[in-house]
């Protein structure tokens, strides 16, 4: 999901075009878009062959993603999980499920709504430079997030983050979103059908959401600062400490801090009613989460790589969860003449494709290929109601977006940066057979 990159459009499930992507097209952020060119055709695939790719038993570092139908009926695609969240040392708790496990993003994002417990309790963030209240943007291409910036404690599975900056959808506390957020006229995701969900996780490999523009630059996009915690009619855009930016809760877990590893069932062509999968914290910090022999491709700045695909290469490619649909640049495959498919792939039969990941690092060498297939999205939605789909892609010109198909029958890797604004992360991957 990235921010003004795509949301996650809810793109169309049979009749209907929905998703995250499509509507929410990427939830990513506005820091996470790329672009470019370079080459690379060199490749270390028989690394990533020779490993097998497994889910993770139950631990106190595994949280179950579950992909199957949540708020929206019509968004496919859509890796969900649970996230308890309390108001900072106490037992004020919600338990919110069908919150959407987000690689393309930093930090939790829920909707007031789905803490009706605790919201009143979460501490509302004071900015330390002007004693203002913090409001939180979110832009997508296709809508947007407005909401409260909070702290609260966040626990899953057996891992837990105190005092860990949120944003709140949809707080009563902060009104209406002022007009240089809402981009005039974009879908506000302020309910769980809009949003398709009841929240996102970000676990992109980065500590804060915008990190060190936010604190020298005050940007429309991001942070608002309010004179009162009960009403912000005036709101004006203000910047943030790193301390007080929406913050990725895994940063702050006490162990399994470094990193997730995303790790989905092979599923058939066809798709499936479900999948059942493993969010597991932390890489290398226990036997369940060693890096083994993944292949690793590092990352730049803003988290992306470099794909060669179709022989051409783009700088600005990334792998995202938040995505519902691999979101590719590829004019030779025929795209849907339906008015509700439109701009899905509908090739008269499925074609194969092969992809390089690489570096945009001056220095990093090494590769990662893999292959996938593309089916007539049509055909596929039309012949069933199923929610898992391997094989589902969208024409987008200039855009290497690999989303959730791309993530079934792999363990993929996220680590996250040492320390905040380094960015010195990475994706690593195991392939099985998809």
């Amino acid at each position: 999901m990235r921010f003004l990159s795509f949301l996650t459009v809810i793109r169309p499930r049979p009749v209907v075009i929905t998703g995250w992507l499509a509507g929410l097209i990427a939830v990513g952020m506005l820091a996470g878009c790329g672009g470019g060119g370079g080459s690379s055709s060199s490749s270390n695939s028989a690394t990533s062959a020779a490993a097998t790719s497994t889910i993770a038993a139950a631990d106190t570092n595994v949280s179950t993603i579950t992909v199957q139908q949540g708020p929206n009926a019509n968004l496919a695609n859509a890796p969900f999980v649970t996230v308890t969240v309390c108001a900072p040392g106490s037992s004020t708790c919600d338990t919110i499920n069908n919150v959407i496990v987000d690689t393309g993003s930093v930090g939790l994002r829920v909707l007031a709504s789905a803490v009706p417990n605790s919201l009143n309790t979460l501490t509302r963030i004071q900015l330390s430079s002007s004693s203002q209240y913090l409001a939180v943007c979110g832009q997508f291409l296709s809508g947007y997030t407005w909401g409260t910036g909070r702290l609260a404690d966040i626990k899953m599975s057996g891992q837990s983050a105190s005092s860990v900056p949120i944003q709140v959808i949809a707080d009563s506390a902060v009104g209406s979103a002022p007009s240089q957020c809402s981009n005039g006229s974009a879908t506000s995701y302020s309910t769980a059908a809009t949003l398709g969900a009841n929240g996102i996780l970000g676990v992109e490999g980065l500590i804060q959401d915008c990190g060190a523009t936010c604190v020298s630059t005050a940007t429309s996009a991001w942070y608002w600062g309010c004179s009162s915690t009960t009403a912000c009619s005036s709101p004006s855009q203000t910047t943030v400490p790193l301390a007080q930016q929406i913050t990725n809760p895994v940063s702050k877990f006490a162990t399994d801090n470094n990193g997730v590893i995303i790790e989905l069932p092979v599923i058939a062509s066809t798709g499936a009613a479900t999948a059942t999968g493993a969010l597991v914290f932390g890489i290398g910090t226990r036997t369940n989460n060693a890096l083994g022999s993944a292949t690793v491709v590092q990352t730049d700045s803003a988290f992306n790589f470099k794909s060669t695909y179709n022989g051409t290469t783009n700088t600005g490619a990334f792998v995202d969860t938040g995505s519902n649909f691999l979101y590719l640049d590829d004019s030779s495959i025929a795209t849907c003449t339906s008015g509700s498919y439109s701009g899905f792939f509908c090739p008269s039969s499925t074609v194969s494709r092969s992809v390089t990941f690489s570096s945009n690092v001056s220095g990093a060498t090494s590769t990662y290929s893999t292959t996938f297939n593309i089916a007539n999205a049509q055909t596929l939605f039309s012949s069933n109601n199923y929610y898992a789909y391997n094989d589902i892609g969208v024409q987008q010109t200039n855009q290497m977006d690999f989303g959730l198909p791309f993530f079934y029958g792999k363990n993929v890797f996220v680590k996250m940066e040492t320390a905040a604004n380094l960015r010195d992360g990475y994706l690593a991957f195991i392939s099985n057979v998809n």
